[in-house]
């Protein structure tokens, strides 16, 4: 084994911290100089080092003001101290570019302008017509469809028009005896609603976006957030205060609200004198087919020009900016998943290579994740990395995961990310406060696991810390080339058909099955942008771009290519480079309005009805990701570990100049096998254990690897090493498998829970009480303004009353709380995640039935989802079906603590039970055994301890501890120290965007024990 290897191999048994995840921190709660050193000095102890800070809606202190500044500098000082690093957010909320809406208070020239259209049927026969539209008025056009083809007369100087100071009112009349299609175009302000400008409480709800193709007004964004942050601390720029976060920012659309067009004052100059034609008669194919090849270049050109305003001054401003004052410039921009996304940013992958380290996002719930479409995001960012010879790949994740999110899901969605090519995880989020505001996101975020104060995070910290510094010393490995339809998705996104989802275009899911179909395969691809066609050169039966050598290229739905392509796709086939059109073949180049002679006549391929060939050039007609994987895999049949396998198994290869790895991981939440050849040099490591697993079955030279639920494996080669794989035998001949008794004592530390439920608030406007809708939310239909307090009223039933009853409260928004008629003291006495919560003894005030709360309680000073204080009842009880508390038993069996008198409850609970040895032996069983392990079915992070001996912690399963050493050889105490997130008593008592979150999830040991002896 050569040195370089080694050290790879011992890199990745013990990972600097630096390839931790990073942590955002949402900052949404009374921030005090002692909590961000508290809080910090958590992180530290988590090995955490890095970390972005968010400021969210609830934050008591007022965005960029000096105050917001003092705490900027506790952080860095703070910081400093601990040897972390701080990295700028650049924005209040998301999408960057506002500050917060200050800069549109400071002055409303710096909105986003769009352009827009407002298509009218006008009534024949002279009668005149108006038409009012907010914005400046700038042309009109006739349009009727002659031999389906547009016949466009320009009206305007027919047009009567009075330009108010935020209207433009536009008189016409219709002089022929049949109705009139005429098209009014404005330029207006964008005012989308977005939690950047609507939750800021300083900037007033201002709303819009910033002008981002606006060199003056990207300047006033830069000076107004970054340079503030300069000022307070700038000379820890490049050392304590690393680089800075970009999110989301788009010249495009916010969120599903995509806008035509963005606009600029001179937009019409600047485009003729780039293209040398005026854009103004062809302004209706930003919002209508082209039916033409004069109309399709057009459209061609005014995204080119879009690209060019949002490269120069928003992306290239910014990366200079950052180079200039040392910082390391990241973040992602909006909709890296999304292929017509990028039609207005440059292609992403030129947009992204503007940064030193470019990323993505990856937020989407666990119910998404069986629709994989962020492989786009996840190859495309990780090519930009590969072609710029960057190490890391940043990705926020786990934000829209929702509360019920557990480390196995977490290592799913990791793994996924890691085959992809991310390896700077960043988890969103840490809220500062439990009880403020949450981010506000299309999902409620999570607060278990996900948070880095969770108390075992560590062990998934070094987890991931492992793998990301694995795939940081390598690059994707692979010869297909994957190209990005851009053109095609200019032409077919048509505004004025309505498209509301992108993701559901035609050509976005035929790129996206083709993205999945490779990555299903565990084929190496690449994606590669048509903006870097010309930086290929051409050999005979491969191609080189960058230093890389591909022998295929992939091309997606693909009808429209620019020029560079279309001599490109030539010159492959002349030179035997296969090429594989899925679902169309290249027709139109837009921007000369030329046609590509591709000369293909193919003929059918023999068992497919809808796959041809001609010479080295394939074509499949249609567009399922099955078949595109079928195909793909006859055409390019030799891949270097070929993976056979009947489930979703994804593998990521990887290389550098003296080692190549996969990535291996079962993305099925079963027990799986996937067969592989047996490599020369390979060597299989267990990812959780760090060692290599040398026990997997050979037969005829393929290899068994039998992975557990969302387990991944990594398998390495030494380039340098022709030593065959070896399949070592199993240690063990022999085995037995004990039970032991399903009945444990359980102890619900902390006690446990039951929450008030059942409420109604009093609607002053109709002076009656009204129900509330079964969560923690106002009742249907009822809106409050924000800072006004008003009345609740709720109950719980108590069919027995314990020693000790507590009750527990969010004291944020309280203005008064009373049981049963005693108002109770709210002030906060407890301490959790940094803030203050109220906990009091309230047996005396218990009664058997019905309890009655009131409550004062004081809307939000900002939006929020959830509007009643969280209130629960704790202590030693069971809750029945009926949802009252009764006496609790000493005992539970397997199963799910909500089946079991805990429908609530969240936290530690605690499992005993007694295990007799000899009882064991009476079946003969040789002992002492080499090896006994314990066995728990459970997706809940567990501690173990056997006679009193911590011997092992797991976080995901498969549950296995080894409990050898401290087993005694007669009568011994196993305990079992589960930890649950808050998800089932906040999917109980709280309202979630979405009803797939409303549920409990699974807390609890599912099936008796099982300690099984080796021999």
């Amino acid at each position: 084994m050569n040195d370089n290897f080694e050290k790879l191999v011992q890199g990745f048994k013990k990972p600097s911290l630096e390839y931790s995840p990073v942590v955002m921190w949402f900052w949404n709660g009374a921030i005090t100089p002692e909590g961000i050193t508290y809080q910090l000095e958590k992180f530290r102890e988590q090995n955490i080092t890095e970390f972005f800070i968010h400021y969210c809606p609830g934050c008591d202190v007022e965005y960029l003001t000096d105050a917001h500044m003092e705490l900027i500098k506790h952080v860095v000082k703070e910081a400093k101290r601990l040897g972390m690093h701080y990295w700028i957010y650049d924005e209040y909320e998301y999408p960057s570019g506002v500050a917060g809406g200050l800069i549109l208070e400071k002055d409303p020239k710096y909105a986003q302008k769009e352009i827009c259209c407002e298509a009218r049927y006008l009534n024949p026969c002279g009668m005149r017509e108006t038409v009012l539209k907010r914005g400046t008025f700038i042309s009109a056009q006739s349009m009727k469809i002659v031999d389906g083809k547009y016949c466009m007369v320009d009206v305007t100087d027919k047009c009567e028009i009075t330009q108010g100071e935020e209207f433009a009112y536009v008189e016409y009349q219709n002089n022929y005896s049949v109705p009139e299609k005429v098209l009014f175009f404005f330029v207006t302000r964008n005012e989308t609603n977005m939690p950047s400008t609507d939750c800021c409480p300083n900037a007033k709800g201002m709303r819009g976006y910033l002008n981002i193709i606006n060199k003056e007004a990207v300047a006033e964004f830069l000076n107004m957030t970054i340079n503030t942050h300069k000022k307070a601390v700038g000379d820890e720029f490049g050392k304590t205060v690393r680089g800075i976060f970009t999110d989301e920012p788009t010249s495009l659309r916010h969120f599903w609200c995509h806008i035509p067009g963005p606009w600029d004052d001179g937009m019409f100059e600047m485009f003729e004198e780039m293209f040398g034609y005026s854009l103004k008669p062809y302004l209706y194919t930003l919002f209508y087919e082209p039916k033409s090849e004069e109309e399709a270049k057009a459209r061609d050109d005014y995204r080119s020009l879009i690209k060019k305003l949002y490269l120069e001054n928003f992306v290239g401003q910014y990366a200079e900016w950052c180079k200039e004052n040392n910082l390391i410039f990241t973040g992602h921009f909006g909709g890296e998943e999304e292929i017509v996304a990028s039609i207005y940013q440059g292609n992403f992958q030129t947009a992204l290579s503007y940064m030193d380290i470019p990323g993505m996002d990856c937020i989407f719930p666990p119910y998404k994740y069986d629709e994989p479409n962020w492989n786009i995001a996840g190859k495309l960012v990780s090519s930009v990395a590969k072609y710029n010879n960057i190490d890391r790949i940043l990705c926020e994740t786990f934000t829209g995961s929702g509360w019920n999110t557990d480390f196995p899901i977490m290592r799913r969605v990791v793994n996924r990310l890691l085959v992809m090519g991310a390896n700077m995880i960043q988890y969103m989020g840490a809220h500062y406060s439990l009880r403020e505001s949450r981010k506000k996101d299309m999902l409620p975020s999570s607060h278990g696991y996900i948070n880095p104060l969770f108390k075992h995070y560590n062990i998934y910290n070094e987890y991931v810390a492992a793998l990301s510094y694995l795939s940081a010393q390598t690059r994707p490995d692979g010869k297909i080339m994957l190209i990005s339809p851009l053109r095609q998705s200019i032409q077919d996104f048509n505004v004025m058909d309505n498209v509301i989802n992108s993701l559901r275009m035609h050509i976005q899911v035929v790129y996206e099955n083709a993205v999945n179909a490779l990555a299903w395969g565990g084929m190496g691809f690449d994606i590669f942008s048509e903006d870097n066609v010309d930086k290929i050169t051409y050999h005979d039966g491969y191609m080189e771009a960058f230093g890389y050598k591909f022998e295929y290229i992939v091309l997606p739905g693909m009808k429209y290519v620019d020029g560079i392509m279309a001599k490109a796709l030539k010159e492959m086939k002349a030179h035997g480079i296969k090429i594989i059109f899925l679902d169309a073949i290249p027709e139109n180049i837009p921007e000369s309005c030329g046609k590509v002679d591709f000369g293909f006549n193919g003929t059918l391929i023999e068992g497919y009805d809808n796959v041809y060939q001609d010479g080295n050039v394939y074509f499949v007609d249609g567009y399922d990701a099955a078949l595109y994987n079928k195909v793909i895999k006859d055409i390019i049949p030799e891949t270097e570990l070929n993976l056979e396998c009947d489930t979703r198994i994804y593998i990521g290869p990887r290389k550098n100049d003296y080692a190549k790895l996969w990535f291996i991981c079962n993305d099925e939440n079963e027990d799986t096998v996937a067969y592989v050849d047996a490599v020369p040099g390979i060597k299989f490591y267990n990812t959780t254990t760090k060692e290599e697993v040398s026990c997997y079955a050979v037969e005829n030279g393929r290899i068994a690897l039998t992975l557990a639920p969302y387990e991944m494996v990594v398998a390495i080669k030494d380039l340098n090493s022709t030593e065959e794989y070896v399949c070592n035998k199993v240690e063990y001949t022999e085995s037995v498998d004990y039970v032991v008794n399903p009945m444990m004592a359980f102890q619900a530390v902390g006690g446990n829970m039951l929450p008030m439920k059942k409420y109604e608030v009093y609607d002053e406007d109709l002076q009656e009480w009204r129900e509330g809708n079964g969560l923690v939310d106002l009742p249907e239909g009822m809106h409050l303004p924000r800072s006004t307090v008003y009345k609740v009223r709720g109950e719980v039933r108590f069919e027995y009353i314990p020693e000790n009853v507590y009750i527990n409260a969010e004291v944020f928004s309280l203005k008064s709380l009373k049981l049963n008629g005693n108002e109770l003291d709210k002030t906060a006495n407890t301490v959790r995640w940094g803030e203050g919560d109220m906990r009091l003894d309230v047996t005396k005030y218990v009664k058997h039935g019905k309890n009655i709360i009131e409550m004062d309680v004081e809307t939000d000073k900002v939006f929020v989802t959830e509007k009643i204080p969280f209130i629960f009842f704790s202590g030693d009880f069971w809750v029945n079906e009926k949802n009252a508390a009764v006496p609790a038993g000493m005992y539970i069996g397997p199963g799910g603590w909500e089946k079991q008198g805990y429908p609530y409850f969240c936290g530690d609970g605690i499992y005993s039970v007694a295990v007799d040895m000899i009882g064991m032996d009476k079946n003969a069983f040789c002992r002492p055994c080499k090896k006994a392990v314990l066995k728990i079915d459970s997706t809940l992070a567990a501690e173990v301890y056997v006679n009193g001996k911590l011997v092992g912690k797991n976080i995901w399963k498969p549950g296995e501890v080894d409990i050898t050493d401290a087993l005694h050889d007669m009568a011994n105490d196993i305990t079992i120290r589960l930890t649950s997130t808050y998800s089932n008593l906040l999917a109980g008592i709280a309202r979630s965007a979405n009803d797939k979150f409303d549920t409990y999830t699974v807390n609890g040991i599912m099936k008796p024990l099982v300690i099984t002896l080796y021999n």
